[in-house]
């Protein structure tokens, strides 16, 4: 009787924390760097890293700004870089949905790393 009642304590314990783990959904982590409205690009060169392209994009994949650096490193592994970028891709986002023009070279990002 003792073995009978072990064994069923135990597969109504494993039942129990089998449902429990099943309720548990998971949260999807999205980093504050990533923008709702859009994304950007940079393209740099190996040989050459103190020049270097950025590009905006909104979320239909459209250039909204182009903008190339000469004499300034990005470093996209710094948080505070990251932050920067995704400040000036929503203030381009947000003059885009204004006039619908692609905008270039208006220095946003060069006077926002300048000091760094």
């Amino acid at each position: 009787m003792r073995k009978y009642t072990f064994i069923l304590v135990c597969t109504s314990m494993l039942i129990a924390f089998s449902m429990n783990c099943a309720a548990q959904e998971e949260k999807i982590f999205t980093p504050k760097w990533i923008s709702p409205n859009g994304y950007w690009v940079v393209e740099s060169n190996i040989k050459t890293p103190l020049n270097s392209i950025i590009y905006f994009y909104n979320n239909d994949n459209q250039v909204i700004y182009k903008e190339k650096l000469v004499g300034i490193r990005i470093n996209i592994k710094k948080r505070k870089t990251l932050m920067g970028l995704r400040k000036i891709l929503e203030a381009s986002v947000a003059a885009w949905n204004t006039k619908q023009s692609p905008g270039e070279n208006r220095l946003l990002v060069a006077n926002a790393f300048k000091s760094h």
